[in-house]
């Protein structure tokens, strides 16, 4: 539904409420990187986080932090793909695969109360350190930036939600 040679989506859609997350990819050949921009970066766990990034090297992805253990956390890695997505590696037992998504705002209380009225969501804190809506499986991670620039025309473009109920939310 809605894919074409230049739009591929990861998930799809079952017709199903609430509707899953999905990754949709657009061809553009001259995006700058996701990071440092509003929609920072894409989070995935895997039980394995330095295999996985092994594996996405060898496939040609570059590593910008090798893996480490972070303090009454994790273990995390940082990887970006060949187009410039930065991609944020953890080993997270409750949660696999697809984790999270991390925007950088100059408000993060603002932007999560804003994303909770317009979307929904369970305000949370991760492991009580980090901000956080939780939709279903998937967390929308917010923190605080300053000096971050518009994620328009970078290798992470947007982001898209599906309400339960369009004509209430719209």
């Amino acid at each position: 539904p809605g894919e074409t040679a230049e739009r591929a989506s990861a998930t799809a859609w079952t017709g199903k409420r609430p509707l899953p997350a999905q990754l949709m990819w657009q061809k553009a050949p001259d995006a700058p990187s996701s990071e440092g921009s509003v929609i920072d970066s894409i989070g995935f766990s895997f039980a394995d986080v330095d295999a996985r990034v092994k594996q996405i090297a060898a496939a040609g992805g570059k590593v910008v932090n090798e893996p480490r253990d972070v303090p009454n956390m994790w273990r995390r890695a940082v990887v970006m793909d060949p187009w410039g997505v930065k991609l944020e590696l953890i080993n997270d037992p409750a949660t696999r695969g697809l984790h999270h998504i991390t925007l950088r705002v100059a408000n993060p209380e603002e932007s999560l109360a804003w994303y909770t009225t317009a979307f929904g969501g369970q305000r949370t804190k991760i492991d009580d350190r980090i901000d956080a809506v939780k939709y279903g499986n998937l967390y929308l991670l917010v923190v605080k930036a300053d000096n971050t620039v518009p994620s328009e025309g970078r290798s992470i473009d947007h982001l898209g939600w599906g309400p339960p109920d369009m004509d209430a939310t719209a």
